[in-house]
């Protein structure tokens, strides 16, 4: 009985230690991760980019070449399945560069931390081999040695013994200043990865809302075309004539708007206002006239888009009248404000409109609220998701907004 009770007591020990030794040391037995390592993979995956960036190429030259032929379903469809797949890579591949550049960063951390150590420990040589000179300075002087040393070769040893751990303390020193300046520079480096890492995000996300945009693009021909071209012909012909007409509203109601402005102004001297954002977000994901834009076969994007959820606040850009604020329903509804000096603001996929035509509002005044989600009030029949189209005009023409906010 007794034994047996040895031997429950034993086993609960036993079983009690493993457990213990499992929660204290869980990695004993895993190979921990090495710089090496860490490099051979960063090449691996710089490989693999090269790769990608050379299958980039390829459909790039493909979507040059049709966009060259003439504008047929056929052919816009054609252009948009090789875009979503070239975007499709370029994802990929900044995925990867990001992974890159985590594991750079980590490597450089490792290098850091090892470098440190090694600062560390040339402190306390330096700090011994002062201790060490003092102390010889102090009990062995070159007068005292001439003095207590009859023999010549004594006092030359004794000297030359000084003159070593100068020569030593002062190498260790510039050992110090290099390993320093080492830091430093890597510091500095890792403060750049660092930001080129959140530039890589903010571009992956972009990429990603091309990628939306085209697919949509697509659907949009697809579904409306109905894989027939005399269809796909007479939806340009009523998306161009969509525009114009817009085009044209807003000419002549920036007419109106400006005369009132000039009334007000009377007498006062015009301020240069500059644009605010008006919206939050400073992510821009199609620029102004951009090639890339899934629909340039029926205009040019004479805007930016900005990233904005569907009904974030969308602020006025500058002081000004309200020259037309448009409701179109579920079609395309917008706010045009005259400005001073001849620009003037337009703000698109209007979900809901706030400002009224003929108010004055002011920089930062909230006129309505973002849209773009297909199927929703002020959406219009282009949009592919939710976000804010944002012109400015100077004289009636549009120009790049990204020179004036």
């Amino acid at each position: 009985m007794i034994s047996n009770g040895l031997n429950n007591t034993r086993t609960k020990i036993f079983f009690y230690s493993a457990i213990i030794s499992l929660l204290f040391f869980p990695f004993t037995n895993i190979k921990s991760e090495t710089l090496e390592d860490l490099n051979r993979i960063i090449n691996e995956k710089k490989s693999t980019i090269d790769n990608l960036n050379k299958q980039q190429l390829v459909y790039q030259n493909k979507i040059k070449q049709k966009q060259q032929e003439g504008i047929t379903l056929n052919n816009e469809i054609s252009i948009l399945n090789t875009k979503i797949a070239s975007r499709t890579i370029g994802i990929e591949t900044t995925n990867l560069q990001i992974e890159n550049l985590e594991l750079e960063i980590r490597a450089t951390n490792m290098e850091l931390e090892k470098k440190q150590n090694e600062l560390n420990f040339s402190k306390e040589n330096i700090k011994e081999s002062l201790r060490q000179l003092y102390k010889e300075e102090d009990t062995n002087s070159s007068l005292k040695a001439l003095l207590l040393n009859e023999n010549l070769s004594d006092f030359f040893d004794e000297i030359s013994k000084l003159k070593s751990i100068q020569s030593n303390l002062q190498d260790k020193v510039e050992n110090l200043k290099n390993l320093q300046n080492w830091l430093t520079q890597k510091n500095n480096s890792l403060t750049k990865s660092k930001q080129d890492l959140e530039g890589l995000k903010t571009q992956l996300s972009t990429e990603q809302d091309k990628l939306k945009d085209e697919q949509g693009a697509k659907f949009i021909f697809l579904s409306r075309a109905e894989s027939d071209e005399k269809k796909f012909n007479k939806l340009l012909a009523e998306l161009r004539k969509e525009q114009n007409d817009a085009n044209n509203l807003i000419a002549s109601y920036e007419q109106k708007a400006r005369e009132l402005l000039i009334k007000k102004n009377a007498g006062k001297t015009q301020s240069n206002e500059t644009l605010s954002w008006p919206v939050p977000s400073r992510i821009v994901t199609t620029y102004f006239h951009d090639p890339e834009y899934p629909f340039r076969s029926i205009f040019e994007h004479p805007a930016i888009d900005i990233r904005a959820g569907q009904g974030t606040a969308v602020r006025a850009a500058a002081s000004g009248y309200v020259a037309i604020a448009k409701d179109n329903g579920y079609g395309y509804n917008y706010i045009m404000i005259v400005h001073n000096n001849g620009l003037s603001t337009v703000y698109g996929h209007i979900s809901k409109i706030s400002a009224r035509t003929g108010d004055f509002v002011v920089q930062g005044d909230i006129i309505g609220l973002s849209g773009g989600m297909p199927g929703t009030l002020g959406a219009g029949r282009l949009t592919t998701g939710p976000h804010l189209h944002f012109e400015v005009r100077m004289n009636g023409t549009p120009v790049n907004p990204l020179n004036y906010l």
